[in-house]
């Protein structure tokens, strides 16, 4: 599947679209903040309307 826009709001679209319970999501930045969790990671635990689990990689 090939979707275009900001990745946050379409992983959080098709987990809605699923009725999905539980988004996992690997994270892999390396600087700063960003170390603990990226933006698109970011952006899915703040939107997703399920629970969200982050793996670091």
């Amino acid at each position: 599947m090939i979707k275009f826009g900001k990745p946050y709001e379409q992983i959080c679209s098709l987990a809605k679209k699923k009725n999905a319970d539980l988004i996992m999501l690997g994270t892999h930045s390396k600087k700063g903040l960003q170390a603990l969790i990226g933006s698109t990671a970011t952006g899915v635990a703040n939107y997703a309307k399920c629970d969200v689990s982050l793996i670091k990689v």
